[in-house]
């Protein structure tokens, strides 16, 4: 297992420095079909008990269980992550950034009166969205 998880890091580590000036972002899907893409401007990825963690320049970090990661790849568009649209009126479901279901709410503004500080995942039925809580 540990052989695994070094050549994962050491593929990732030549791929990211061989490709990540050319897109803009690094995409994870995973098993359950979710997608998010994070900037690669400044983005650290390290791996911790059997999870890739990825950090970004905000200091945002998302943990991925290699089992649950079904696939990653460099995009020039920012799949899977929207702005908020506060205008939505749609029912969202709130997400940790490492896919733990917190709640659900009648909508994104909702969510963001109800959530406390953090980072977290809204999907609606029409979008999967990232928002930061100061």
């Amino acid at each position: 297992m540990k052989k695994i998880l070094l050549t994962l890091f050491l593929l990732i580590s030549l791929v990211g420095s061989a490709r990540a000036y050319d897109y803009s972002y690094l995409t994870f899907e995973t098993t359950d079909g979710n997608s998010v893409a994070i900037n690669v401007e400044g983005l650290t990825l390290s791996i911790s008990n059997c999870c890739l963690v990825a950090v970004d320049t905000d200091g945002s970090d998302y943990t991925f269980a290699f089992s649950n990661l079904s696939k990653m790849y460099f995009s020039d568009d920012a799949t899977g992550v929207q702005p908020l649209s506060p205008d939505s009126e749609e029912a969202v479901e709130a997400y940790t950034t490492d896919g733990r279901l917190i709640g659900k709410y009648v909508n994104a503004v909702a969510a963001k009166t109800a959530l406390s500080k953090g980072v977290y995942v809204l999907k609606s039925k029409t979008l999967t969205f990232k928002i930061s809580l100061p």
